[in-house]
């Protein structure tokens, strides 16, 4: 192996092993005509290391499975036995014609299901099944795996709403994604109602981000998906009436909403569940 060694060494002093790749580095070594056994053995490390990094990769992805379990599967535990009570509750009731909602979104839903529970009821005042998902942080990528997640072993609900933060200014690739994900699902469940939530106004977006250039990219989206959620015969909740200058609507994180600002989130939720599912 003096040979190996030599070549490393030359290799080291002209600055360039730092900057190969180890596929470049043994291709660069057969150039210096190693023996057979050397360029073997030089090939069983490099193949042994790549093993070792995939079982590393394997058991992380593994770990961060179960962190990923962890938080959701005790929150869909909690959501598939409330649905299986109520399932329970109404199927003695003969011609019973209660429709069920399912609410799927990200930190507004969930601070919108506690602010209803405290005031109106979690089925929003109205004569329906109301049952709310959350994850807080969701991002629309995780809106389809999430919805299927929840929806093992249970029947499909009579009326999907969505409310996603997109997080990031959105782009091209992200609204053909957004098109792309709601066209699957009413192709999959042709009898379930799509109801898009717009995306809200707030007083503060990211760290560093231009408020009103993400003010017009959020403008942009709502009227784009608006245009193809109604070409899926689906419906828009409007959430004109929550300015980011209007008063007491925000919290001091400039983020989320007061009770107050809560109250007119459920409220245009309701009013749109009650105008649009009369008609189902």
């Amino acid at each position: 192996m003096e040979r190996e060694t030599v070549c490393l060494t030359e290799f080291a002093g002209t600055g360039d092993l730092g900057n190969m790749s180890k596929v470049q580095m043994l291709l660069s070594l057969k150039k210096q005509r190693l023996t057979a056994e050397e360029i073997f053995a030089l090939f069983e490390k490099t193949i042994a290391e790549y093993e070792e990094e995939l079982s590393r990769l394997k058991e992380e992805n593994k770990r961060l499975q179960k962190l990923l379990d962890a938080v959701l599967q005790p929150q869909l535990r909690i959501h598939r036995a409330a649905l299986r009570k109520k399932k329970m509750a109404t199927s003695s009731t003969p011609n019973c014609t209660t429709l069920t909602v399912w609410i799927i979104g990200d930190s507004y839903v969930r601070r919108g299901a506690q602010r209803a529970t405290e005031t109106i009821g979690s089925n929003l005042g109205l004569d329906l099944r109301v049952c709310w998902f959350s994850w807080g942080g969701l991002r629309w990528r995780g809106v389809l795996p999430f919805f299927s997640y929840s929806l093992r072993g249970i029947a499909v609900p009579d009326v999907l709403l969505i409310h996603c933060d997109l997080g990031d200014v959105p782009s091209v690739q992200l609204l053909n994604q957004m098109k792309e994900d709601l066209h699957q699902l009413h192709h999959r469940h042709p009898g379930m109602k799509i109801m898009l939530s717009q995306i809200n106004q707030r007083r503060r977006w990211r760290a560093g981000a231009n408020a009103v250039k993400i003010d017009k990219a959020r403008k942009f989206v709502n009227s784009v998906m608006a245009t193809f959620v109604h070409s899926l015969n689906g419906v828009i909740v409007d959430h004109s009436n929550i300015r980011h200058d209007s008063p007491g609507l925000f919290l001091r994180d400039r983020v989320h909403f007061t009770p107050r600002g809560n109250d007119i989130f459920l409220k245009s939720l309701a009013n749109c569940l009650k105008d649009h599912l009369q008609r189902l």
